[in-house]
C-alpha cells in the first residue's frame, strides 16, 4: 500500500491542529473570563439596587435585614476594604472599575481578613448592637407573652364561674 502524506507533512498537520484548537480553547476562557464578570457586575448591581431602593442604608431592625448579603470591597489580596456605600470614592471608583467586590454577609466579611481594621471595628460596633437590639426587643416580647398568659389565667372566663 501506498503512504498518502509523508510522515513530516503529518506531523506539521498535527501540530498546526493542535496549535489551532490551543488558539480556541484561549478564545473560550477568555470569553468565560469575560462572563463571570459580567455575572460579578451583575449580582452586585442587584445587590446594591436593593439597598438604594429600600430607603433604608444599614437599617438592621431583624435578624433578615441583619444577615442579608452585602456588597464589600476588596484589594488585590482579597482583603476587605469595607462596605461599597461606605468605602473613599476614590476607593470605590477603583473597585468598581475592577469589579473587586464579594458578596457576603456581615458574619462572612468578619470571618475574612481587613485591610481597613478601622472600617472592621465599625461595622463590629454596629454589627453587635444591632444583635443586642434584637435580643432585647425578643426578651421584651417573651415577657409580654409571659404577662398576658398569666393575665389570662387569672381572669375567669365570662360564663364560667371561679371555684
Amino acid at each position: 500500500m501506498e503512504a498518502r502524506r509523508r510522515p513530516e507533512s503529518a506531523a506539521e498537520t498535527i501540530a498546526r491542529r493542535r496549535e489551532e484548537a490551543k488558539d480556541r480553547l484561549l478564545d473560550d476562557i477568555q470569553t468565560l473570563r469575560r462572563s463571570a464578570a459580567m455575572l460579578r457586575h451583575r449580582h452586585t448591581a442587584t445587590v446594591l439596587e436593593k439597598l438604594i431602593l429600600s430607603g433604608k442604608r444599614f437599617v438592621f431592625d431583624t435578624a433578615a435585614q441583619l444577615f442579608a448579603p452585602q456588597p464589600w470591597a476588596i484589594d488585590d489580596a482579597g482583603a476587605l476594604l469595607g462596605h461599597l456605600l461606605t468605602i473613599d470614592d476614590e476607593v470605590f471608583d477603583q473597585v468598581a472599575e475592577e469589579c473587586s467586590v464579594e458578596i457576603l454577609t456581615l458574619p462572612e466579611a468578619f470571618d475574612r481578613a481587613w485591610a481597613d481594621l478601622e472600617q472592621r471595628s465599625a461595622w463590629v460596633a454596629t454589627y453587635t448592637e444591632a444583635l443586642r437590639g434584637l435580643a432585647d426587643r425578643e426578651e421584651q416580647r417573651d415577657r409580654a407573652v409571659r404577662l398576658e398568659h398569666d393575665l389570662r389565667q387569672s381572669v375567669p372566663e365570662p360564663g364560667k364561674q371561679q371555684t
